[in-house]
């Protein structure tokens, strides 16, 4: 992307000046960066490194036991590589820190280790990134080109090649932006006011970029690395550089925590745990509430009253809801109510309220008491009651007035199914007189 404001050009001009990797820091990188392997094929010891191949003394103990040495290009400790194929390829980032221009500069590279039987080691190395952070923390970032591969993103694809230019801020390249290096060449040079702002040689598993423009843009992350809360810090450390929201929410209770040398171990079980206190209206700025001797137990416990209180309030949403039902039930089926049909020693009658259907489901473990029955307005369901409990449950179809079903435990059909049905049908006319009253009220 061409660069379009001050700083963008700026920092083109100034890359152009940035020397070339040296070879020093190349050999550096590849003896820092990479193990060292050999393979063992056909009882002969080949050397990964230098492609010399030879018959090992003692090869079980060589191989687990003691250190291996190539004794050609004289590399020890060599690592044993198992199942290997034909050919093997490493990768790695590492970096150079540098101040260029008042500009604290963070080059990224990225290496690639080939190794092959019978032939020494071969290395690539790219410069795909530079951070240019000024001392306010504004971060400009130039990347290499990143292509995607089939239809999978990768989003550090590299293409060899292309120039460093300053990007498209897209989400794939914020997710370049977060890559960490695995090593950093030694004689790092940093800004004063980076030091000043609390580095000291450690970026706390942070992508060195992204540590120093948080330090240098944010006064709340310098004084939380200070306070070594340090899992505060890193809410601060984001790829778009901007501070988390919790800490602004909380900043009062964080420095009440500091005041006090309480160290929270894990911001997002805290920022949870003060979130429950808010809930039940407890003073975030009492050291005895957001500084607990032992969190767990008080983050548990309050975990736990949280839950009963949504219990409650689902079983009040739930309760009122069946009032709601039931007094709609009632407004449509109440004219059926007094309506009673007797088979011998079985008493039909039915079905009063939406509880009903919910119990007469449980206890012929069938599915009546799902809300699509007791809600259908051509539909009128019976229990069959032999002593006071529920033998069969009929569903009777006011528009046909027919009966649609009747299920007893199980859905299975009782032995008292044919009489309770035939009883329901000799008394249709019942039914449909109600029915019809119902709709001259209506």
């Amino acid at each position: 992307m061409k660069p379009k404001t001050k700083l963008q050009k700026k920092v083109v001009k100034l890359s152009c000046k940035v020397p070339d990797v040296s070879e020093e820091d190349k050999r550096w990188a590849e003896e820092a960066i990479f193990d060292k392997h050999y393979v063992e094929c056909r009882n002969r010891y080949n050397c990964l490194e230098c492609g010399h191949k030879w018959n090992p003394n003692n090869a079980e103990m060589s191989k687990y036991i003691l250190p291996t040495t190539c004794p050609e290009c004289g590399e020890r400790n060599l690592n044993h590589v198992d199942h290997w194929e034909t050919d093997e390829s490493k990768y790695e980032y590492w970096a150079i820190i540098d101040v260029v221009e008042g500009f604290q500069l963070v080059r990224i590279f990225f290496t690639e280790k080939y190794m092959k039987r019978k032939q020494p080691a071969q290395y690539i190395h790219n410069e795909v990134m530079q951070h240019w952070i000024r001392e306010d923390g504004k971060m400009t970032s130039m990347t290499m080109l990143a292509s995607s591969m089939g239809a999978y993103n990768y989003y550090d694809s590299w293409s060899y090649g292309s120039d460093l230019e300053v990007r498209t801020n897209s989400h794939n390249h914020k997710r370049r932006q977060s890559i960490i290096p695995w090593k950093i060449r030694p004689g790092r040079n940093t800004l004063p006011i980076i030091r000043r702002n609390g580095y000291n040689g450690y970026f706390k598993d942070e992508a060195p970029h992204l540590f120093f423009s948080a330090i240098l843009r944010y006064p709340e992350a310098e004084t939380l690395l200070k306070a070594g809360q340090i899992s505060l810090f890193k809410k601060c450390v984001s790829v778009e550089g901007e501070l988390h929201s919790k800490i602004e929410k909380y900043w009062d209770s964080i420095c009440i925590a500091m005041r006090n040398d309480y160290i929270v171990e894990d911001a997002n079980d805290w920022f949870d745990y003060l979130g429950f206190l808010e809930e039940f209206d407890r003073d975030l700025h009492n050291p005895y509430y957001i500084c607990p001797d032992n969190f767990k137990q008080a983050h548990d416990r309050y975990n736990e009253k949280i839950r009963r209180r949504r219990e409650k309030e689902r079983r009040e949403r739930k309760r009122r809801k069946m009032r709601e039902n039931h007094a709609k039930y009632v407004e449509s089926k109440g004219h059926f109510f007094d309506l009673q049909i007797s088979a011998g020693d079985i008493k039909i009658v039915p079905l009063k309220s939406p509880q009903e259907f919910i119990e007469e489901g449980e206890k012929l473990h069938h599915c009546i008491g799902n809300s699509r029955y007791y809600k259908k307005e051509n539909s009128l369901v019976m229990s069959a009651r032999m002593d006071g409990e529920p033998v069969e449950t009929i569903e009777v179809d006011l528009t046909n007035l027919e009966v649609s079903q009747a299920r007893g435990l199980q859905n299975e059909a009782t032995d008292h199914h044919d009489r309770i049905v035939e009883a329901v049908r000799q008394n249709m006319n019942k039914i449909a007189k109600r029915a019809q009253q119902q709709e001259v009220a209506a």
